[in-house]
């Protein structure tokens, strides 16, 4: 017998196939499934004083500038003038690759698009006042990037200069700033590049992060239009990513007949603590994830040295540093005698104490002195910070807590 509330639930896109449905029904067999339609996006940038929208979809921009569609739809598009501005063209590569998608999208307001994959349409409007060449950078004058872990590929984006105004030259760029980041292509290169009215050319940054943390660089360009120069700003995130470097636990041991604390990732050293003759030496039960430094730690940590001095009045005493604080020791101390390079690695926070993804701030302590010797306490847990600030001990560091290091978590 025939199940009606069976036909019923059948799709409506079944239903569009109904001999083969009806034919599957009827035997007893599951009616074949149908795909539901690929998704692509439509994505509208300005150019100029102007805004476009979209027959569907909710594109309005100004600020709804990206709709997703099923593929094969077919979307108007209308380009609208600010006052004192005009609309120039359409630009797309979609429509200069020589496809048939796009349909009177040059210079006339209205654009048919059908849209068979992800598309990008620009919307160029130009005052007509102006005579000499006047840029503008879309999608926006300041190109993020996000975050890139350290090691990874190079991530590229694609900046488009459009000219508003009449002829103009783009002369000379410059990149200042950090190392993280290159101008490595487009058609607005080589420089000197004239740029007819209403035109566009494009630049491809990329960004490498060398290093954890916040980066940025700006783009300079000489032109003899407006703005001058053009400047663009670059920015992105590096992050400290997984390693196959060795790992190392550094651990804490604590003197109370001195009140002198010491921390070491060596095992043979942790081994001797605790026990005669270095029973004085107790564990706190206090540690941090750290990389052999010796083992191919990630790129992107940096060694900690240790420096070792017992010149006052014969109490010993250590002290632990990144890279930059070695240096200020060996500079500044030459009393200090240096034990290890390389004790461990960690990674460096940023100049607000801000340390990369992935890591714990490692919090730096000085005792001012107390007890006749300088000494430090290194420490991860913010009750640890507050109880030794309580006992007169002052932070060091980076950004208001005074974070030494960054440890892996």
């Amino acid at each position: 017998m025939v199940n009606a509330n069976a036909w019923n639930r059948w799709s409506t896109a079944c239903r569009l196939l109904a001999a083969a449905c009806l034919l599957a029904w009827l035997a007893g067999v599951a009616a074949p499934a149908v795909a539901a339609p690929a998704q692509v996006t439509l994505a509208i940038v300005t150019a100029g004083g102007g805004r476009a929208t979209s027959d569907i979809g909710g594109i309005d921009c100004g600020s709804d500038c990206v709709a997703t569609f099923n593929a094969g739809t077919a979307v108007e598009l209308t380009a609208t003038a600010d006052s004192g501005y005009v609309f120039v063209h359409w630009q797309s590569d979609a429509c200069d690759s020589g496809s048939d998608i796009c349909a009177h999208c040059d210079a006339t307001p209205v654009c048919d698009v059908t849209l068979l994959a992800a598309t990008e349409m620009r919307a160029v409007f130009r005052d007509p006042s102006r005579s000499a060449g006047a840029f503008v950078v879309s999608p926006d004058d300041t190109v993020a990037f996000g975050k890139v872990q350290l090691g990874d590929p190079a991530r590229s984006l694609t900046i488009t200069i459009t000219n508003i105004g009449g002829t103009g030259t783009l002369r000379l760029l410059t990149l200042d700033g950090m190392e993280d980041f290159a101008v490595t292509g487009g058609s607005c290169l080589p420089m000197p590049r004239q740029l007819l009215g209403d035109r566009s050319c494009t630049l491809v940054a990329a960004f490498s992060p060398v290093i954890a943390g916040s980066r940025h660089a700006s783009v300079r360009i000489t032109d003899d239009g407006i703005p001058h120069p053009l400047l663009i700003a670059l920015t992105g995130i590096g992050i400290a990513g997984p390693s196959t470097g060795a790992t190392a636990v550094v651990k804490e041991y604590f003197n109370a007949a001195l009140h002198h604390y010491f921390m070491t990732a060596n095992p043979q050293e942790q081994a001797a603590l605790g026990v005669a003759p270095f029973a004085d030496w107790q564990p706190t039960g206090r540690s941090f994830n750290a990389y052999d430094a010796t083992q191919s730690p990630p790129a992107a940590s940096a060694p900690v040295c240790r420096f070792f001095n017992d010149h006052f009045a014969g109490i010993s005493t250590h002290f632990y540093g990144l890279p930059d604080a070695c240096a200020d020791v060996l500079a500044d101390f030459p009393d200090w005698t240096l034990e290890s390079s390389a004790a461990f690695a960690l990674f460096a926070p940023g100049a607000d104490g801000v340390c990369p993804d992935g890591t714990d701030p490692v919090y730096r302590l000085f005792n001012n002195g107390m007890g006749g010797a300088p000494n430090h306490r290194f420490v991860t847990s913010l009750d640890d910070r507050a109880a030794m600030i309580a006992q007169g001990y002052t932070p060091e560091g980076a950004g208001p807590l005074g974070v030494a290091m960054c440890a892996p978590q």
